[in-house]
């Protein structure tokens, strides 16, 4: 019996960042620039901040699927300072592990192969 080759499916990647257009921001603009000639279909955009609408007549809004994180309000409560006797590192730990669980979430769901993250705070990568 002759071996079947693998099936190839299209690369796909998620795309985090803390600005994404319309955001009205140099990193912003940088984004959408690059992911402007990208097939939507192959990436899909993963930030924590709200959409901005004010800008949207300067800097078009990217066509892929975009997933936008909640605050990680339960990691907070359970981590807080002082709490359980955890410090503020833990409540920072316990945040980022949180966040970064939701982005490997979608991630999957999204078939993605590869995750891009693009941040100006090392902490939040959101």
């Amino acid at each position: 019996m002759p071996a079947v080759p693998p099936r190839r499916s299209r690369a796909k990647f998620a795309f985090v960042s803390n600005s994404l257009p319309p955001a009205w921001s140099g990193q912003s603009v940088v984004i959408g620039r690059l992911l402007a000639p990208v097939d939507p279909a192959s990436y899909c955009l993963i930030t924590q901040q709200p959409a901005a609408t004010d800008a949207e007549h300067w800097i078009a809004p990217l066509p892929g699927r975009l997933y936008q994180l909640p605050r990680e309000a339960a990691a907070k409560w359970f981590a807080r300072p002082g709490a359980w006797g955890v410090t503020a590192l833990g409540c920072l730990a316990a945040t980022v592990i949180a966040r970064a669980l939701r982005i490997a979430r979608i991630a999957r769901r999204e078939e993605c192969g590869a995750i891009i993250g693009a941040t100006a705070d090392l902490a939040g990568l959101n």
